[in-house]
C-alpha cells in the first residue's frame, strides 16, 4: 500500500457532543483523519496477460465525509480543495457513541476524459468517539470500480517468523457488478514462504475454490478459480470483502528482515453476463520475515 500519496495534511475534528440541547453541558473530542490513497495497476479485461499502466489519483478536488451509526448517517461534511494544494480542514459535530463508522469519499472532479478513476473511498469502522479524548482514524481509500468496466481486487500484508506456518494473507474484493467467476494469480518468493492452502471465505456466495501452483513471470505463483457450481452470481460487493484467505508457511531458512512481495496477475474476471471485466489491482501487498518461534 503506498500511504499518504499526496501527504495530505488533514485536520478533520469531529467535535462530539453530548447533547444538541443548549442548556446541556456538552464536552468534545477530537479526530484527526489519516488518508491513505492506494496505488494500483491497471489490467483491461480484453488482454488478460497485458499491464496497462500503473496509476494513482491524479488531483482530489472534493472530500466528502460521513460518519454512520448503523445504517443512518448521523453527520457528514465536504471540503474542497484548491488545485495546488493538498490541504484542507472540515468540522462536524457528532454525538458521542461507539462502533461509529468513518466513510470518506474523495472526488478527482477536474480530471479530464482520459483519466477512467475518478472517485476514491474508504471505510473505517468500530470508531468510539468520546468526550474529551483525541485520536487518529487512518482511512485507507481505494479506487471505485465502475460497472460493466472493472472490479478492485486487494492482497493484504502479513508477518511471520522462519519455521512458523498458519499465516493468512487475505486477498478482498470490491465489485460493481454481479460476477460469475474470478480467477488470478498470487506471485510470491518461494525462496522465502510456501503456500500450504487457499480459503474461501464464508461471506460470498461462489462455493467451489480451486488452485494450484504454476509457473509465472514473476517466478512462482498460486492460481485460484472462484465460481458456484450451482451457476449463482456473487452479488455486488461495494465495500472492501475478504473472499479468500492464503495459508502461508515460512521456510525455515528464511532470512530474518527479508520480505516476498505479494502481487496479483494473470486475471480473468466474469460479469453475470459472462462478459469479461478489467482490474485495479491494488499494489502494496508483502509478507514480512520477522524474528519470531
Amino acid at each position: 500500500m503506498y500511504k499518504n500519496l499526496f501527504t495530505l495534511s488533514l485536520s478533520l475534528a469531529l467535535a462530539a457532543c453530548q447533547s444538541q440541547s443548549p442548556t446541556s453541558p456538552s464536552s468534545s473530542g477530537k479526530i484527526s483523519l489519516a488518508l491513505d490513497f492506494a496505488q494500483w495497476q491497471e489490467y483491461p479485461g480484453e488482454e488478460r496477460n497485458q499491464l496497462a499502466r500503473a496509476a494513482g489519483p491524479m488531483e482530489i478536488s472534493r472530500i466528502d465525509i460521513f460518519v454512520l451509526f448503523d445504517k443512518d448517517t448521523i453527520a457528514r461534511t465536504t471540503a474542497q480543495i484548491a488545485p495546488g494544494t493538498n490541504e484542507f480542514e472540515a468540522v462536524l459535530e457528532v454525538p458521542i457513541g461507539a462502533e461509529r463508522r468513518v466513510l470518506v469519499e474523495a472526488w478527482d472532479d477536474q480530471g479530464g476524459e482520459a483519466q477512467p478513476v475518478r472517485a476514491f473511498r474508504g471505510v473505517q469502522a468500530h470508531v468510539d468517539i468520546q468526550p474529551n479524548v483525541a485520536r487518529e482514524v487512518e482511512v485507507t481509500l481505494y479506487p471505485v470500480p465502475v460497472a460493466g468496466q472493472h472490479v478492485v481486487l486487494i492482497v493484504g500484508s502479513v508477518k511471520g517468523a522462519a519455521g512458523t506456518s498458519g499465516h493468512l494473507v487475505p486477498i478482498s474484493l470490491i465489485s460493481a457488478d454481479s460476477l460469475s467467476g474470478v480467477q488470478f494469480d498470487l506471485n510470491y518468493d518461494a525462496s522465502r514462504i510456501s503456500p500450504v492452502a487457499a480459503l474461501r471465505t464464508a461471506t460470498i456466495a461462489f462455493d467451489t475454490l480451486a488452485s494450484n501452483i504454476v509457473t509465472s513471470a514473476q517466478g512462482q505463483a498460486l492460481r485460484m478459480l472462484l465460481f458456484a457450481l450451482s451457476g449463482e452470481r456473487q452479488p455486488a460487493l461495494f465495500d472492501p470483502t475478504e473472499i479468500i484467505n492464503v495459508d502461508f508457511r515460512v521456510n525455515a531458512d528464511a532470512e530474518l528482515g527479508t520480505q516476498s512481495p505479494l502481487t496479483l496477475s494473470n486475471f480473468t474476471v466474469l460479469d453475470h453476463n459472462r462478459n469479461r471485466l478489467g482490474v485495479l489491482a491494488v499494489a502494496g501487498g508483502s509478507f514480512e520475515i520477522i524474528r519470531g518461534r
